[in-house]
């Protein structure tokens, strides 16, 4: 590729100049997604760690203690669409791992954020509690939005103290 670029912009004294400044500019460029990337990894790990602390304590107060549960960060392309997380559990074994999305797919502030990685915690546990329930598929959409409502009422109270 630089010998593309030699080609090309050598003609006349500006190309000479122009080479290195192109050259600079692919080493920064991949220096900055260096950090990127080191940055997200960074992130990642503090969300992943927030969630397993919350991720403990809901378990106690779900009485979910039993259940050997672990929390991963997961990119949204990785999700199903429109969701912020999942958990796939395996009753039997008493295990279970809950996704919940990554920072770098959300646009809010930290707080924000973190708040909303809290809630995927604690309405995936609620889905964990309910699990042992007949479902179908035409029942989803009402265990939803129970879901939704029961996690609303519970951090609600958790953060009133």
């Amino acid at each position: 590729m630089i010998e593309h670029m030699r080609v090309r912009y050598s003609s006349g004294p500006l190309g000479i100049l122009l080479i290195p400044v192109l050259v600079c500019g692919f080493a920064v460029l991949g220096q900055s997604q260096q950090v990127t990337d080191q940055t997200e990894h960074e992130s990642a790990l503090v969300t992943e760690r927030f969630a397993a602390e919350r991720l403990w304590v809901w378990q106690q107060r779900l009485n979910l203690a039993d259940w050997n549960i672990s929390v991963a960060v997961a990119r949204a392309t990785d999700l199903k669409p429109k969701t912020l997380g999942n958990i796939h559990w395996d009753a039997d074994k008493k295990r279970a791992v809950i996704k919940v999305l990554h920072p770098a797919d959300y646009n809010m502030p930290l707080a924000d954020m973190l708040a909303d990685v809290e809630f995927t915690v604690v309405h995936e546990l609620i889905h964990l509690e309910l699990s042992s329930l007949p479902r179908s598929d035409a029942s989803r959409s009402e265990e939803e939005h129970a879901v939704n409502q029961l996690t609303r009422a519970m951090l609600a109270l958790d953060r009133k103290r």
